[in-house]
């Protein structure tokens, strides 16, 4: 963090941003409230280059 601290860009924090928000909606169809307070970027870098059926992914939702 202290290494961004004087940046003046954001581009790579939204496209970063925009590329965890698309792959949840990838992996589930449906967003639900308890999905609230989830740590998706851990989710993210962990599990983003696994395919994923979101139909499957959401029924356990």
């Amino acid at each position: 963090m202290s290494q961004h601290r004087h940046d003046t860009d954001i581009q790579e924090l939204k496209t970063y941003f925009t590329s965890v928000i698309d792959w949840i909606s990838g992996v589930f169809s449906d967003v639900e409230s308890e999905m609230r307070g989830i740590e998706w970027g851990r989710l993210f870098e962990t599990y983003h280059n696994q395919p994923y059926d979101p139909v499957e992914a959401g029924s356990g939702t």
